[in-house]
């Protein structure tokens, strides 16, 4: 009897009946695409509901077509690349940053946790950083590509669980 007990639990931890999966969060938000000089150099996303999302365990990916070339460009924490400060611009640690309710930068992207009515948006218009930086981080090279009115799938994945939590074709604006 034991051993049949043994061997039970034994395949039932083989099969998978054991282990845990990260359950991801569930949460509502908008993403808007801001266009100025006729290429992209804003980006804002809005939590508007649901669970905290810790930027750390989110991977943003932007898909678009350029003429007849179709363009992705993935960014998360571990892949942004940080820059150095230079005599024009200071260093930055991320293309995005968290805006609190009182419209502060409070926190960079892998540290910063987005809650309800905060918005991450893109570091363009804080600490005088270069546009080109933030949108290679986010875009890649091609991101001058992205025109006013470019639809751009976006797409926020739970890195942990690899569940997608947002999935949208967002027009640029």
């Amino acid at each position: 009897v034991v051993t049949i007990i043994i061997a039970a639990v034994v395949a039932a931890f083989a099969s998978g009946v054991g282990t845990t999966v990260e359950k991801a969060p569930t949460a509502a938000v908008d993403v808007r695409l801001i266009t100025n000089d006729d290429k992209i150099n804003d980006v804002l996303i809005s939590h508007r509901s649901g669970d905290a999302l810790p930027t750390k365990d989110i991977k943003i990916t932007f898909a678009w077509k350029d003429g007849e070339n179709y363009r992705t460009n993935s960014y998360s924490a571990a892949s942004d690349t940080k820059s150095a400060a230079s005599e024009t611009y200071p260093a930055y640690e991320t293309a995005l940053f968290l805006i609190t309710g009182d419209n502060t930068a409070a926190n960079q992207f892998g540290d910063a946790v987005l809650t309800v009515g905060h918005y991450l948006e893109s570091m363009t218009h804080y600490d005088d950083s270069p546009e080109g930086a933030a949108m290679t981080e986010l875009f890649g090279s091609a991101y001058s590509s992205i025109k006013k009115n470019t639809p751009v799938r976006v797409t926020i994945t739970h890195i942990p669980s690899s569940q997608i939590i947002y999935d949208k074709e967002v027009i640029t604006e």
